[in-house]
């Protein structure tokens, strides 16, 4: 897997990405997410020295959390986030993806939690544009999506060059139905109909829900999380037309060969064979990988 350094004691990692480059013969490139980072500087040496194209990290530090409505932000002491003399131009805008900050809820159904998270998307994604970010990553924890949306289809007038990436599971951690829910659903004519609890669980519907109420922005594409536990195939089909960017490999998926080595399934084998044959098709799509 990743080779321990001293520089990496700074930061901790949490996904390892792989990229496709249209502009180059080999589609496919590696990157790192890290959950924190001390050091972009070295961070971003590091990755290279391991033949990484590109890091993913927080935008904004949790430790600068701030009350954007009770708190005098402008006042408050310490930075919002790292220097944008950090790194040169060319690096902010080929090498970092922005993540947005996991705190915020846009549809929680407290107000002042509401706003505030608006006020700071806002911030964030008019950092994330100031450093000419190629894109931005933000995540989808439930079918609840609707003030995201809005917000991402409102931020996506005024920041054209901004890409957003939206990382969904393949599978949501309460997708295990049980038998009086399956006994439960719906027949309209010939066809049963997934009952509206089930339909909650399904990650592809909170896709799907995001993306139409974001009116289908080209700029708006599907990172997608590989879980441990698969789907049908009939489920997995579904996400093999959508407009996939990335796709998250989870270390604890893997497993431990006969001579030690991390490998895959084969069920997530054959899974991942079919978006690299869409790779070779130049598909703007992104392989990552994930590190707990």
């Amino acid at each position: 897997m990743l080779k321990q350094s001293k520089q990496k004691q700074n930061a901790i990692i949490d996904n390892l990405i792989v990229k496709l480059n249209m502009a180059e013969n080999d589609n496919i490139s590696c990157g790192i997410d890290y959950s924190t980072c001390v050091d972009i500087s070295s961070t971003l040496e590091d990755a290279s020295s391991n033949r990484y194209d590109f890091v993913c990290v927080p935008l904004v530090h949790p430790r600068y959390k701030k009350d954007f409505l009770h708190d005098k932000v402008s006042h408050r002491p310490g930075p919002y986030s790292r220097s944008d003399m950090t790194l040169s131009s060319k690096d902010w805008s080929s090498l970092i993806v922005g993540k947005i900050s996991p705190w915020l809820q846009l549809d929680s159904d407290v107000l002042d939690i509401r706003k505030n998270s608006e006020l700071a998307l806002t911030r964030e994604l008019e950092w994330s544009s100031h450093l000419s970010l190629p894109a931005v990553l933000m995540c989808l924890k439930s079918h609840k999506c609707y003030n995201l949306a809005r917000a991402v289809l409102e931020h996506s007038m005024a920041l054209t060059s901004l890409q957003y990436w939206i990382k969904v599971p393949l599978m949501s951690p309460h997708s295990c139905i049980d038998a009086d829910t399956v006994e439960s659903e719906e027949v309209i004519g010939d066809t049963p109909t997934k009952p509206a609890k089930e339909q909650s669980r399904d990650t592809w519907h909170w896709w799907n829900t995001f993306r139409t109420l974001s009116n289908r922005l080209k700029c708006v594409s599907l990172c997608l999380e590989v879980t441990e536990d698969l789907p049908s195939d009939a489920e997995v089909d579904r996400w093999y037309g959508e407009p996939i960017k990335c796709v998250m490999l989870p270390t604890s998926i893997f497993i431990c060969n006969r001579k030690g080595y991390p490998v895959l399934s084969a069920a997530h084998q054959k899974f991942l064979f079919k978006f690299f044959k869409l790779a070779e098709n130049c598909c703007p799509h992104i392989f990552a990988f994930h590190e707990n």
